[in-house]
């Protein structure tokens, strides 16, 4: 099976990004509505094209999908981000070029924190609004924050590197950690005062089905204390 993957920008410029696509999934629907086509790249810089370039994806030299690109995930923090569609979550994409955080002895150089003041002090009024409506007089209303503490080192550093970490940086792990919750006390505090919600939902994943992914006590050095703030 010969897959090809082709972008082309609005200025006509080309790429062939077969040797870059480390995933590819389409749909093809025959109901009148058009198919999906997700893909994810390992590149060495930033992504070349924006929003709106067209794409064009060949097996065995068949067009199985001709579209425009609409998103290019990238999450707030810089973290690549891929969703397969048989995944039950988002997950990051680490390589050398793309891990936001590669050395966490100079974390505070790569890793800056969403800046809330300056992109989530309007429209509260109308979301809360929406919100309460959609609710309705049965329902709670949920604030939602995903990517919790432990999550959020992984989606910046790549999960071997996080955990080692631990053990060889435990200063400098406990000084991201501290960044990291201190954004989120910021983020729930915005979401109490404007959103209103009956129930924050915040959720964090710090093992297996039946262990830790550290020691428990790894765990209350680095983690209960600041789950604790929180």
């Amino acid at each position: 099976m010969a897959l090809e993957l082709l972008v082309e920008d609005q200025s006509g410029q080309a790429w062939d990004l077969t040797p870059s696509a480390q995933s590819v999934t389409w749909t093809t629907n025959r109901t009148g509505s058009p198919g999906t086509l997700k893909f994810t790249l390992i590149l060495k810089d930033s992504v070349p094209f924006s929003e709106g370039a067209s794409v064009r994806f060949s097996d065995d030299g068949e067009v199985q999908f001709f579209g425009w690109v609409f998103t290019i995930s990238r999450d707030r923090w810089g973290t690549t981000i891929s969703f397969p569609e048989d995944a039950p979550g988002a997950i990051p994409v680490h390589s050398e070029e793309l891990t936001v955080c590669p050395d966490v002895t100079r974390w505070e150089e790569t890793v800056h924190a969403p800046d809330l003041a300056a992109n989530c002090t309007q429209g509260w009024e109308a979301c809360r609004t929406a919100a309460r409506s959609a609710a309705g007089e049965e329902k709670l209303l949920a604030g939602f924050m995903g990517t919790g503490i432990f999550e959020q080192c992984h989606f910046l550093m790549g999960f071997e590197n996080t955990l080692t970490a631990l053990y060889e940086h435990p200063e400098e792990m406990h000084r991201l950690i501290d960044y990291i919750t201190d954004y989120r006390l910021g983020y729930v505090k915005l979401l109490i005062d404007n959103l209103h919600p009956d129930v924050i939902f915040s959720h964090d994943d710090w093992g297996t089905k039946d262990a830790l992914f550290m020691h428990p006590d790894m765990w209350r050095e680095f983690f209960k204390g600041p789950y604790r703030r929180f």
